[in-house]
């Protein structure tokens, strides 16, 4: 995936999820200093394993000593092109590192056996966190509702879970559930959930300049 392809995918998936126009200009800017990077290292091509290098590189040039906000920023950057990456979904959710698990023993036989799973299907190990925090995630919803047993899920709980998710992470949400509704052959829940177009916010199309339009003019009588 090219690198210009995933940094336009991120920025039109902010736009979409509504985000302030304040928070739109600051990814660009790490962005544009991401690019810089890439293209000192000669990089078109975005993998995994190169944005874990950026992410890294977290001194500051001006001190030479470690920049908590260069960790901070660079990370979490990095692991919203590895969400796209991996699932060509941006998730906004916040990923937290390292194992979570359920609380409640039930959920977490299911998670344990969903790991599992995930580990046979998948090598790469941000796309296995992905699916495992949003099983984490559905089933500290269950524990609210005091909903221990999956085969007592039904129709109006999934999808009452779906309404309860920020629409910023409605994409990721329908993508993490529809393979867990597979791996546990809920192929009933699977059809409720299957037709659901997650929020997707209208871009206003530019109209072009006074400039831009006197170009196209002088294109056409050039031709």
């Amino acid at each position: 995936m090219e690198i210009e392809t995933i940094c336009d995918a991120l920025l039109a998936a902010l736009e979409e999820a509504s985000y302030n126009e304040s928070t739109i200009f600051n990814y660009k800017g790490v962005i544009r200093r991401f690019k810089a990077f890439c293209k000192s290292k000669g990089i078109t091509e975005y993998t995994p394993n190169f944005g874990q290098e950026y992410a890294d590189d977290v001194i500051s040039i001006k001190t030479g000593k470690f920049s908590k906000n260069r960790y901070c920023i660079q990370g979490r950057f990095i692991r919203l092109l590895n969400s796209y990456h991996n699932t060509e979904v941006i998730d906004f959710c916040t990923l937290k590192r390292g194992k979570v698990k359920p609380s409640n023993c039930k959920h977490e036989q299911i998670y344990s056996d969903y790991s599992e799973f995930l580990q046979t299907k998948y090598n790469n190990g941000n796309t296995i966190h992905f699916y495992e925090y949003k099983l984490y995630s559905f089933l500290q919803y269950l524990d609210k509702l005091r909903v221990y047993d999956i085969e007592n899920l039904t129709p109006h709980i999934v999808i009452n879970y779906f309404k309860f998710v920020k629409q910023g992470c409605q994409r990721a949400t329908l993508c993490g559930l529809s393979l867990f509704l597979k791996y546990i052959k809920r192929n009933d829940l699977f059809v409720c959930i299957e037709g659901i177009h997650a929020f997707r916010a209208k871009r206003i199309i530019p109209s072009l300049t006074d400039e831009e339009q006197e170009r196209i003019k002088d294109t056409n009588v050039h031709l």
